[in-house]
């Protein structure tokens, strides 16, 4: 199709649309990028022209006053609906992320009425339902409330079911799909653009300067949690100190809540990184920029085995994704062996760089809003089982979601769509716990 513009959000997840725009500005294809506030991470940022105002929305939502966060909170519609008119007035194609548009995925029917293309993208959390999710471990402390867990998930559930209806194509994780009912284009597939030109600019004088580590200097970890307990920090310190314990000469670098700048920085200087204990993806983030600069990334998962299975050889990032109960073999291996270290590097750079570059992946975006994708791109929920979900131990995989069958029955998995799915979940925990669950 003939494309006049795109308009990307509103909104940013870790920089994902900032470096789409900057590939569909790469191959010449007119992009908007509605950004209304800043990361906290600060990560890399499109600029639009009424961001200043957000900015001071965003402060006076805050205040003390009621009739000012009132007056503000209506002013705030009233500017984005401005924003969305002007949207449908320039752009045909529409890029939303899964975690909200301009009105909460409402305006839909209305998009697809004026034939405007509809694509969402799903990252995480957005799609993952949250009885599988170890956020809450961080957020709260402990694990969620049963009820709310379910009033979380139904109203996740019936966004999904919308933006399945509505929108032309939707676009997701194979381990965050259970609540999908129709096919989707699996992310990896497309893959995670990187802005290598952004990043090449932070000096490297620092790396250039420091030696690599030899059997005389200590070998330099780097690990940056958002949600430490989520991500492993406590098992991955212990383990560091069991390997200390042993003989090896490290420094463990644990970095949280600092600026995307400072963990690019701290990049350039470690020899490898340890990224989640517990992900369902082999390369988030933290290990794509890693693998800009050639640092080599260890993974945790329970998906780690399936993973191949449900994606694509060739789709596969070379990041160490591995099971939870190796990682201390893992680390050792990284330890020990320098040639290996420094060749998964290289391989990672390989792989980013040439096939998760911003203009490669924005064209990657461009034959699926024409249509024009391979076939193998497609995936069908329906034959995904992966349950295990992300932040979790199998311990507090099984407490959580066994507490949450225990209370609210098994109709709460709302998988009554994927039965193969709703049967496996139901067998785990009945096969640890011994509970009867109907």
């Amino acid at each position: 199709m003939a494309i006049r513009r795109i308009s990307l959000g509103p909104g940013e997840v870790a920089g994902y649309l900032s470096r789409l725009k900057l590939g569909f500005d790469e191959i010449g294809v007119p992009c908007e990028h509605f950004l209304f506030t800043g990361h906290k991470y600060s990560y890399s940022e499109s600029k639009f022209f009424l961001k200043p105002i957000y900015e001071k929305i965003k402060i006076l939502l805050n205040s003390k006053y009621y009739l000012i966060r009132r007056s503000v909170w209506i002013l705030e519609k009233i500017v984005r609906s401005i924003v969305f008119v002007y949207a449908v007035m320039r752009c045909d194609v529409f890029i939303f992320l899964g975690s909200g548009s301009f009105f909460n995925f409402h305006e839909l029917p209305l998009l697809k009425l004026l034939g405007k293309k509809i694509l969402v993208i799903y990252l995480g959390s957005d799609a993952r339902p949250p009885y599988f999710s170890g956020r809450y471990l961080d957020d709260l402390g402990n694990f969620k409330n049963a009820q709310s867990s379910f009033f979380e998930s139904k109203k996740m559930l019936t966004k999904i079911i919308k933006i399945e209806k509505y929108a032309d194509t939707t676009i997701n994780h194979t381990a965050t799909a259970q609540f999908f009912s129709k096919k989707f284009v699996r992310l990896n597939a497309l893959g995670t653009p990187i802005d290598i030109q952004a990043i090449s600019i932070i000096s490297s004088e620092k790396s250039k300067n420091r030696n690599k580590a030899t059997n005389n200097q200590a070998i330099r970890i780097l690990h940056a949690p958002s949600r430490p307990i989520a991500k492993g920090s406590i098992i991955f310190r212990t383990i560091v100190n069991e390997l200390r314990a042993e003989g090896y000469s490290i420094e463990y670098i644990e970095l949280s809540g600092v600026s995307n700048q400072i963990v690019l920085e701290e990049l350039h200087e470690c020899d490898f990184v340890l990224d989640e204990l517990y992900s369902d993806v082999p390369m988030a983030v933290l290990a794509t920029e890693a693998a800009i600069f050639g640092k080599p990334v260890i993974v945790g998962g329970f998906y780690a085995k399936q993973y191949p299975l449900d994606n694509c050889d060739e789709e596969i990032p070379p990041s160490l994704y591995i099971d939870p109960a190796e990682i201390k073999h893992a680390i050792r291996k990284m330890l020990d062996d320098v040639t290996y270290r420094d060749s998964l590097g290289t391989r990672a750079n390989y792989f980013v760089t040439k096939y998760w570059n911003s203009k490669k992946i924005a064209q990657n975006y461009l034959e699926v809003i024409n249509n024009e994708a391979p076939k193998n791109w497609l995936c069908d929920p329906m034959k995904l089982d992966y349950c295990f979900g992300w932040g979790l131990s199998k311990e507090n995989w099984l407490k959580q979601v066994g507490e949450y069958l225990g209370e609210m029955g098994s109709d709460a998995l709302l998988l009554d769509h994927n039965p193969k799915l709703k049967q496996r979940v139901i067998e785990e925990i009945s096969k640890a716990k011994g509970m009867h669950i109907s």
